[in-house]
């Protein structure tokens, strides 16, 4: 408002209405300009008290944001956010590379006894005093030089139960950081599929959805990633799943378990000790690998109160290249979604997620051409509910289409009074698949009968001690491919044991320490 022209105006009026005297006008001129100063001296206060409460607000969001950090670098220091993902690299620096691995032993005992334990042929019995193993041994790398950056990770596993020793190449790539903080990564690289690695899991032995070729996943390929805003994006080709590595098993030695052909000659299902036939599972052909495969994520970042969340989806698409030497099938092709979050609240974390998925094989040329009198009915005959999937020089036959709710809860506590111990996150994981086929006379089975869903529920906790990183699980399964299991099948194929026995439809229970050091 200005009062120099409103005074202007009234006081003529004030004057002729109120034969105000000259004394008297001096005293109210000298009042309102009193008034004016008045109210300018409160619109700068009040503009000086806007400034610090904005000031006084980025102190506090600062604050707050080197709260969450420093929350964000403990729950990766204590590997409660990465799993088992301790950074590639170590201690050992030369020029721009740096070196590091880990050892890991491992025992583990359980309330079954058979020889398809843990889906391990031939593995040692579980229900008496259990099994101590070397678990792994790998050696990590990685590099940086300038804008360049490159990992590179191999393991060495051989252990009992398992059907020998084996090695691969777990992680190889080679990329470039942008100026932007964008990157591209190209060779043996993670698959952006899901949450994160593990998913909405916490514990050494991960959800189901691992089991089906769709968490911690490794293939062939380039990678793409970027940020805009508070969006994550990361876009992904892969050529092929990635190279097998030295098993036993024709192509099953791998970090990561990927769709595949498990036998040397199609139709024949054997133990054999020749690893270009081995393929130690009996039934279902499958004769498939990936090829030409697709995948894109979008997460967004947000905080809402004192929590800090992420949410968002993923989708992969890719083609199933046909291997039949008898030249029976077309190529299939497999697609997959997701929808997760996760969000952190202190010390408290929860992720949680949905996954569907479909391997399409139902894909024969001409039924008379394939062997089985009846088609469908012989013990060495083709499903299409069913695809071998392999890993860990492994194969074993999943449910080709399925959707896997899954959800993992974690708290982790940082001891002040126990110096030698950094860390302890307890955490409760839970996953089911829920299989969509049924059998159709293969394997000892009978025509018809659905597919059962399989389980898996863990209660553990990871304790970390400077460069040790200890997992102890509780892990009850049903149906679930590493806990017990008398499912010839291995996994959640046929679901049904060899020789027409009830599906496992109790739960088992397995116990399990791993030890790891990390260097």
């Amino acid at each position: 408002m200005n009062y120099r022209k409103l005074t202007c105006c009234l006081l003529p009026l004030l004057v002729l209405c109120t034969g105000l005297k000259a004394d008297e006008l001096s005293e109210l001129r000298a009042a309102m300009a009193a008034l004016q100063a008045e109210n300018q001296s409160l619109k700068s206060q009040l503009a000086q008290t806007e400034t610090q409460v904005e000031e006084q607000a980025g102190e506090l969001e600062e604050i707050r944001e080197e709260q969450r950090s420093e929350r964000r670098e403990l729950r990766q220091a204590s590997a409660v956010g990465d799993g088992r993902d301790r950074a590639a690299g170590g201690n050992i620096a030369i020029g721009p590379f740096s070196f590091g691995g880990a050892i890991r032993a491992n025992y583990t005992v359980g309330d079954y006894d058979n020889p398809l334990a843990d889906g391990a042929a031939g593995g040692a019995g579980r229900d008496n005093n259990g099994t101590v193993s070397l678990d792994t041994f790998y050696l990590t790398s990685a590099f940086e030089y300038g804008s360049f950056i490159g990992a590179a990770e191999y393991r060495f596993y051989d252990y009992p139960g398992s059907f020998s020793g084996y090695h691969f190449f777990h992680t190889l790539w080679l990329g470039y950081e942008f100026d932007n903080g964008s990157t591209l990564k190209a060779g043996i690289v993670e698959v952006p599929f899901g949450l994160d690695r593990f998913g909405a899991s916490y514990g050494f032995f991960n959800s189901l959805e691992n089991y089906v070729g769709l968490s911690d996943d490794r293939d062939l390929g380039i990678v793409y990633s970027f940020a805009i805003d508070d969006f994550e994006i990361d876009l992904g080709y892969f050529y092929s799943a990635e190279p097998a590595g030295v098993g036993n098993s024709k192509n099953s030695a791998r970090g990561s378990y990927d769709v595949l052909e498990p036998s040397g000659d199609a139709g024949v299902f054997n133990f054999a000790t020749d690893p270009s036939t081995n393929n130690f599972i009996n039934g279902n052909v499958s004769p498939w690998e990936e090829k030409h495969q697709f995948n894109a994520r979008v997460k967004y970042n947000f905080y809402l109160g004192e929590t800090e969340n992420i949410v968002g989806a993923s989708a992969q698409y890719g083609g199933l290249e046909s291997t039949d030497p008898q030249d029976r099938f077309d190529d299939g092709h497999m697609y997959a979604g997701s929808i997760f979050m996760q969000s952190t609240w202190g010390n408290w974390q929860v992720k949680a997620g949905v996954t569907h998925y479909k391997y399409d094989v139902d894909q024969l040329k001409d039924k008379t051409k394939f062997f089985g009198t009846p088609f469908f009915t012989s013990t060495q005959g083709f499903n299409p509910d069913q695809i071998a999937v392999g890993g860990f020089d492994t194969p074993f036959y999943i449910a080709s289409e399925g959707t896997i709710p899954s959800i993992g809860i974690s708290y982790t506590y940082f001891p002040r009074s126990i110096d030698f111990i950094d860390f302890i996150a307890p955490y409760v994981d839970y996953s089911i698949l829920l299989k969509k086929g049924e059998t159709n006379g293969n394997y000892y089975a009978p025509v018809g009968d659905e597919f059962q869903d399989s389980e898996q529920l863990t209660f553990g906790a990871i304790i970390g001690s400077g460069n040790w990183l200890i997992y102890v699980d509780t892990i009850l399964g049903k149906g679930s491919p590493l806990v017990g299991n008398e499912n010839g099948q291995y996994f959640t194929g046929a679901a049904l044991n060899d020789g027409g026995a009830a599906f496992d439809s109790g739960f088992q229970l397995r116990f399990n320490i791993n030890v790891g050091y990390y260097f």
